[in-house]
């Protein structure tokens, strides 16, 4: 889930043409519904709009987990995602 996540993230960041370092808190939002539209399209989906969400969440706990990391090896400028 964690590489799978980081990845779409990686898609999203290339699809909208952002630098690792261009993550925000409104650009995450923008990630997570962008995100949900994703996993809405997939053949899976069977109409379960909250499942399709926890799907979401789950991917974003992964992201602020890599950001997080980055952040604290200074990989990202301090405050990036807010202090550690």
């Amino acid at each position: 889930a964690r590489t799978y996540a980081t990845h779409e993230l990686a898609l999203f960041l290339e699809e909208k043409k952002l630098a690792l370092t261009a993550v925000t808190g409104n650009v995450l939002r923008t990630f997570k519904a962008w995100a949900l539209a994703r996993v809405k399209e997939n053949p899976r989906y069977r109409g379960d709009e909250n499942r399709a969400k926890g799907t979401v969440n789950v991917k974003l706990k992964w992201i602020y987990h890599f950001l997080n990391w980055c952040q604290s090896n200074f990989h990202l400028p301090a405050g990036t995602i807010g202090p550690i």
